[in-house]
């Protein structure tokens, strides 16, 4: 439980626009994780496994609009789970944010697509989502065809 909130504390941190004490609570977290390998996902709603920390340290920057430092975390881990479709879909969510914060459009919707193919139920109406689609489209002359049907999918006006 302590990792969960740990890990939604830094999150909240970095919304505040704390990145240094959210940092630090996703490494409090990790070190926890590390001095007492917790059950992956003891309680309904609760996951204290190392990908849902690695997913979290890559949100932290773009809770902070910081998306670069968002990508290039996510280079450096591997966030793969057929177990946990819903926590690899969020990370996809997340970087398609921080790609499009970090000024490719194209990757932003790459991981849009990403975040459909493993976590549909879980994506479709994500608020993230929308918003997403909304800046892609928003600041595009020319709706793509790709983005349009995605936002067909999805609900969204374009």
């Amino acid at each position: 439980m302590a990792i969960q909130l740990h890990l939604r504390a830094g999150v909240l941190a970095a919304r505040a626009g704390d990145r240094e004490r959210a940092d630090e609570y996703v490494q409090a977290a990790r070190e926890l994780s590390n001095e007492s390998d917790p059950p992956a996902v003891p309680y309904y709603n609760i996951d204290a496994s190392r990908l849902n920390i690695d997913v979290h340290w890559c949100a932290v920057p773009v809770e902070a609009y910081d998306g670069t430092e968002s990508v290039r975390r996510a280079e450096r881990v591997q966030v793969h789970d057929p177990q946990r479709p819903e926590r690899i879909g969020h990370h996809h969510v997340d970087q398609a944010r921080a790609w499009l914060l970090h000024g490719d459009r194209k990757q932003a919707l790459a991981h849009l697509n990403a975040a459909r193919r493993v976590a549909a139920d879980r994506i479709r109406y994500h608020p993230q989502v929308h918003a997403t689609v909304r800046a892609l489209a928003d600041t595009d002359a020319r709706v793509t065809d790709s983005l349009a049907r995605f936002a067909r999918w999805a609900g969204v006006p374009v």
